[in-house]
C-alpha cells in the first residue's frame, strides 16, 4: 500500500489524455525496432539462450520517451523459474517489480544521470509458445498504477463490457440451445456479469485481492483500457491455462477439448493457444463450459440459478475453477444443510479445494464490486 500510494504521488501530475497520446507514440517507436533472440550453437543443436524484451519509457521532465532494451537469459526448460537479466541499455537501470509473463511483468526503469524514475508506456516481447518452437512478437501496454484512475478503470469498465456483449452477440447469431435448459438459446442463459465476474477473478492475483480487493479489480480494468480485445490474451499460468478465461487443455485436463466436442455448433476456435489468444472465442467457451456443467446439476440447482444468478451462480463459480465433480458435492452438502448464503463458507471448507474456495470468496466480493459499477 505504500509502495502504491508513493507512485500515486509520484505520477499525480501526469495529464492522463496526454499519457493516452504518448503511449501510441510508443507503440510506434517499438515497431520500428529490431528484436532479436540470441542463439548457442549450430544447427538442430541450437537453442536459445537469450530474449529481448524493449521497454518504452517516458520522461515527465524532458517531455520524451526512450526506448530502452533488456536481454533476458532463456531457462533451458520450459517451465523454468528464473528471470535473470543479461543485459540493459546503457544509462537506465531496471527493476522488475513483478510478474513474469507478457500481461503480469511490471518494471521499475530509472535514468542514471538524472536519477528520475520513468514510466514504462508500451512494452514488446518475442515469446515462445508451442512446446517452445512458434515465435510471436507481442506488443503488450503493462500495468502501472498511474493508471488506477478513474479515467481508465471506467474506460477499461466500458470496453470489458462491450466486448462480453459482442462475445454474446456472435453466440446468438448461430441459434445454438442450451444443453441446460433446451428451451433457451445458449446467448440468452447467463448474465453478462456472471462473466464479467468470472474473467475478472481469473486474472486478480489471490494475494492482491485479499489485501485490497479494489486495488486488484481497478488493476484488471486498467489493462482493458490499455489494450482493449488483446487484455490477457497471453495470460498462461504454470499449468498451461490460457488467456482471460484461463482454459485448460492438457493430457490430464482436456477441458478445451471437450467444450470443442459439446459445442461444435458454436464453432470455436479449434486451436487451444490460438483460441485464448482470442477474447471473444475464450468468453464463448467459458458460457459453453458453464452450461455444460450446470446441465449436469440437478434440477433444484437449475432452478435455484433461474432465480437467483447471483446465488446460484456460486456453482458455475465452482466448477469453472474446480470441475464438477466437487461442485456436486458442494450442491448436495447445501441442500442437506438447507444452506443460505451465509453457511457457504463452512461447506466450502469441507469440500473444496483451497484454490477453489478462495475462487468463491473473490467471486462474492468482485460481483458486488461490479454491481456497484
Amino acid at each position: 500500500m505504500i509502495i502504491l500510494l508513493f507512485s500515486l504521488l509520484f505520477f499525480q501530475q501526469f495529464d492522463l489524455l496526454l499519457l493516452e497520446k504518448k503511449s501510441i507514440e510508443a507503440r510506434e517507436m517499438l515497431e520500428k525496432e529490431k528484436i532479436s533472440f540470441l542463439k548457442a550453437g549450430k544447427g538442430r543443436a541450437s537453442r536459445i539462450i537469450a530474449r529481448d524484451i524493449l521497454l518504452a519509457a517516458y520522461s515527465q521532465k524532458e517531455d520524451k520517451t526512450y526506448v530502452i532494451r533488456i536481454e533476458i537469459l532463456v531457462p533451458r526448460s520450459s517451465r523454468g523459474n528464473i528471470f535473470n537479466v543479461a543485459f540493459v541499455t546503457p544509462g537506465y537501470k531496471v527493476e522488475r517489480l513483478a510478474g513474469r509473463g507478457v500481461t503480469r511483468l511490471e518494471f521499475k526503469v530509472t535514468k542514471l544521470n538524472t536519477h528520475e524514475e520513468l514510466l514504462v508506456l508500451d512494452s514488446r516481447h518475442l515469446h515462445l509458445e508451442k512446446q517452445r518452437t512458434s515465435i510471436r512478437d507481442i506488443f503488450y501496454y503493462p500495468y502501472s498504477d498511474v493508471f488506477q484512475d478513474k479515467y481508465f478503470t471506467d474506460k477499461g469498465f466500458s470496453k470489458y463490457s462491450e466486448i462480453l456483449r459482442e462475445a454474446q452477440d456472435e453466440l446468438c447469431l448461430t441459434k445454438v440451445r442450451s444443453k441446460a435448459y433446451p428451451e433457451k438459446f445458449l446467448c440468452n442463459v447467463f448474465p453478462d456479469r456472471m462473466f464479467l465476474t468470472l474473467g475478472a477473478i481469473e486474472q486478480m492475483d489471490d494475494r492482491e485481492f485479499f489485501e485490497n480487493p479494489s486495488h486488484s479489480l481497478k488493476k484488471f480494468l486498467a489493462h482493458f483500457a490499455r489494450n482493449n480485445e488483446k487484455a490477457f490474451s497471453y495470460s498462461i499460468s504454470m499449468d498451461g491455462a490460457r488467456g482471460l478465461m484461463q482454459f485448460m487443455n492438457s493430457k490430464r485436463n482436456a477441458t478445451y477439448n471437450l467444450v470443442l466436442r459439446k459445442y461444435r455448433e458454436v464453432n470455436l476456435v479449434t486451436d487451444h493457444e490460438k483460441g485464448m489468444a482470442d477474447m471473444k472465442n475464450s468468453i464463448k467457451a467459458a458460457i459453453c463450459l458453464a452450461d455444460m456443467n450446470i446441465a449436469q446439476m440437478p434440477q433444484r440447482a437449475k432452478d435455484k440459478f433461474k432465480d437467483d444468478w447471483f446465488l446460484g451462480g456460486i456453482f458455475v463459480a465452482a466448477a469453472h475453477n474446480g470441475g464438477i465433480g466437487r461442485t456436486l458435492l458442494l450442491w448436495k452438502e447445501s441442500e442437506r444443510k438447507q444452506a443460505g448464503l451465509g453457511f457457504y463458507t463452512y461447506i466450502q471448507k469441507r469440500v473444496l479445494l483451497k484454490e477453489t474456495e478462495n475462487f468463491i470468496k473473490k467471486y462474492f466480493e468482485t460481483w458486488k464490486m461490479l454491481e456497484s459499477r
